[in-house]
């Protein structure tokens, strides 16, 4: 799995919260332990369409945040 951190969905509170403490938004988001989001997967060639409906349903859309690659042992 690869992970694009720059698009976790990170509050601006959360990014203040952060300068202020002199602490990285990323890893506290990662490694805090508060904040819970669902985690799926999705085909690439499915990710507008049901985000279209997944919005719809839920007044928000959700947030690719990385993509499943092939095992490079």
């Amino acid at each position: 799995c690869h992970l694009a951190l720059e698009k976790l969905p990170i509050s601006s509170e959360l990014f203040q919260f952060c300068a202020e403490k002199k602490k990285d938004p990323i890893l506290l988001a990662l490694e805090g332990g508060e904040e819970y989001c669902l985690l799926f997967t999705v085909a690439k060639k499915n990710v507008s369409s049901l985000n279209k409906a997944f919005q719809k349903q839920f007044g928000r859309p959700f947030w690719p945040i990385g993509e499943i690659v092939a095992s490079q042992k």
